[in-house]
């Protein structure tokens, strides 16, 4: 082999690892520029689902505290009558289950159970059928 051929095959490879390098490097920018989309979209996603959690547990506060004012509005309207229908005792018993399961407090057990001792009368409708 002359040297000529010698210097032009090394250059030719050194000039082909040279782009080899070149395009390597530009495929991992692109690796690490996508990788780190990926990353800030993962932390966007993070930080939204923190606030539907947020959101989600105050919904359930929300629904408690109306369950309970609710319970306390039938209470106040029930617990001066005589008598209940059979309706009007089914939605209470149902609001304070609802109540119940989500962790409300005792003071809705004191007045279901209150409003338990009042008879229960069918309604109006029921007495036709």
């Amino acid at each position: 082999m002359t040297v000529v051929t010698l210097l032009t095959s090394n250059v030719f490879t050194v000039f082909l690892l040279g782009v080899a390098k070149i395009l390597y490097d530009m495929w991992e920018k692109k690796q690490d520029r996508g990788q780190a989309k990926i990353e800030r979209v993962v932390s966007e996603m993070e930080a939204e689902m923190a606030t539907i959690k947020e959101d989600v547990e105050s919904g359930k506060k929300t629904d408690l505290v109306l369950l309970h004012d609710r319970i306390w509005q039938a209470f106040r309207v029930l617990s001066k009558r005589e008598e209940i229908g059979v309706i009007d005792r089914a939605n209470i018993e149902y609001l304070y289950e609802e109540y119940r399961n989500r962790g409300g407090n005792h003071k809705a057990e004191v007045m279901m159970d209150f409003i338990k001792t009042i008879p229960v009368t069918p309604e109006e409708s029921e007495e036709e059928v």
